[in-house]
């Protein structure tokens, strides 16, 4: 049988820790027994460095005899990123579908899912970090370098599925416990997006006196 001064030490505990886990998002704790976790930018695709629209031409031009007067590149082609990006607010994983292609290659996964963790929370107590409640989510895929002269389509679609968790309380006996939870569908909040487009690589040769040999 447990005495009055375990029976105290006890309530002194659960009190502490129902103090932790209520939180209060305007110090370092979250509210972390009710879902929360929502955009606060939804998904967007785009591809790095600028490169969707532009041309990438290359410059030469040769002498009769062979020697090269210039050969430069007035903006040299770049392996392209294509990128699902958003931000949330909250605790829970994000579950990213990502997938499209690169001058008819195929990258990504259009059926399995990547899963990243959001938000920082202890196993076994129900505390986690309002510092890290504000994410950034991206996945990524890259293509090659290539100069050859052509034009190069690319496409991509992507979604991004929260799903929060939240801390759900269990008393055995009188001493408190609990675990972290995934939330039910109804706090899920799933967005989409999808694009497209091209860059091109051209050349502009030419061997004075035998004139230009430029790509159309």
């Amino acid at each position: 049988m447990l005495s009055k001064k375990r029976i105290s030490l006890f309530i002194l505990i659960f009190s502490f820790i129902i103090a932790i886990g209520m939180g209060v998002k305007a110090h370092n704790l979250h509210r972390v027994e009710t879902p929360d976790l929502n955009f606060t930018s939804e998904p967007e695709i785009e591809i790095s460095c600028n490169i969707d629209g532009k041309f990438f031409i290359h410059y030469r031009r040769t002498k009769a005899d062979g020697k090269v007067m210039y050969d430069f590149w007035y903006e040299e082609p770049r392996s392209p990123k294509v990128s699902i990006t958003a931000k949330a607010h909250g605790f829970g994983w994000a579950h990213i579908l990502f997938y499209g292609n690169i001058d008819g290659k195929s990258y990504g996964d259009p059926n399995n899912t990547t899963s990243q963790k959001l938000g920082k929370w202890v196993g076994f107590l129900p505390v986690a970090l309002a510092l890290d409640i504000d994410h950034k989510i991206q996945l990524s895929f890259t293509g090659p370098f290539k100069r050859m002269p052509k034009e190069y389509p690319w496409d991509a679609s992507g979604s991004i599925k929260l799903v929060p968790v939240y801390w759900k309380w269990r008393l055995t006996g009188i001493i408190p416990g609990g675990s972290w939870e995934e939330a039910s569908k109804d706090f899920h909040r799933t967005a989409t997006d999808s694009a497209g487009g091209s860059w091109t690589v051209d050349r502009d040769w030419s061997t004075i006196g035998s004139g230009s040999h430029k790509l159309k």
